[in-house]
């Protein structure tokens, strides 16, 4: 029973995001973006799941972006939470185990941490150096903070004191360098060749 339950809810969630999509986007242009942004981090985030590279993934760098250029935020949203969900659906069927399984402790701090990435990243006025360098920063460590306090509190690896809290924070360092990284390259990458193209656009145009 638990099972279908939880196989209603993540059909009514993919219902709801495809609709939403197609209620969002405005033309084949946004919506072409959209899924190869969706596209390009799911395979990278499949394909880099472990070792070195663990936790270096675009994610976080698509939260700023989206949130950066789309007018409409939800769009943002829609790519960052579905590149995600995507994501997590074919990692714990292929790698952590052998069922499409969404729902798993700490879902919900993750998505949380992810979300605030999404509006830190609506706060870029001026797309530069300075400004991908900080908010790639402000992303990692909130994402970290978030989501490692919800290990903390609903995990079993560490004791609920403040030296089990800080124990938490200090296991998740390597992963919170590896987000800095994704965030940082992928964010200059992105925005980069958004702000190039755009210049190419303008200059042809004159």
């Amino acid at each position: 029973m638990g099972s279908g339950f939880s196989y209603c809810i993540l059909d009514y969630l993919i219902t709801r995001t495809i609709n939403s999509i197609f209620h969002s986007v405005m033309n084949k242009q946004k919506l072409a973006l959209l899924v190869s942004i969706i596209t390009s981090a799911v395979i990278w985030r499949v394909s880099f799941s472990s070792g070195a590279l663990a936790n270096f993934s675009p994610i976080g760098a698509i939260a700023l972006f989206s949130a950066c250029y789309f007018s409409n935020k939800k769009l943002a949203y829609i790519a960052t939470i579905a590149s995600l969900v995507l994501s997590d659906l074919v990692l714990n069927y292929f790698v952590y185990s052998t069922n499409f399984t969404l729902f798993y402790p700490g879902l919900l701090w993750n998505y949380l941490g992810l979300a605030l990435i999404v509006l830190i990243g609506s706060l870029i006025k001026k797309v530069n150096l300075e400004s991908i360098f900080l908010s790639s920063s402000l992303a990692a460590f909130t994402h970290w903070f978030i989501s490692d306090l919800g290990v903390w509190l609903h995990g079993t690896l560490y004791p609920k004191t403040f030296e089990g809290l800080v124990a938490c924070f200090v296991a998740a360092i390597p992963f919170l360098q590896n987000m800095f990284l994704g965030n940082l390259f992928f964010s200059c990458l992105m925005f980069g060749a958004f702000e190039f193209a755009g210049k190419r656009l303008k200059h042809s145009e004159a």
